[in-house]
């Protein structure tokens, strides 16, 4: 849980730009931006953006050198649309 919470703060921080009003970034956004994690992170970001629940995300299969895309959570995103 303590992974997931720093997972949430990054991904807060790098959707800080977005604009629900309009789709619009602000100066601070991150048009995008590539990380290069492990398994454990993949998998916490995928359940802070709501694809599945934090007792699911060992379900997510990563494999060694899998690439996973994920859309920063600009409010009113619905969770599909976010890989």
């Amino acid at each position: 849980r303590q992974l997931v919470a720093r997972v949430g703060d990054f991904v807060s921080e790098l959707a800080g730009g977005c604009d629900a009003g309009n789709g619009a970034n602000r100066s601070n956004a991150h048009e995008r931006v590539a990380i290069f994690t492990h398994a454990g992170v993949i998998r916490a970001w995928g359940a802070v953006l709501g694809l599945f629940a934090v007792e699911a995300a060992f379900e997510f299969k990563v494999d060694y050198g899998d690439v996973v895309d994920f859309t920063l959570p600009c409010p009113g995103t619905a969770p599909e649309e976010r890989m």
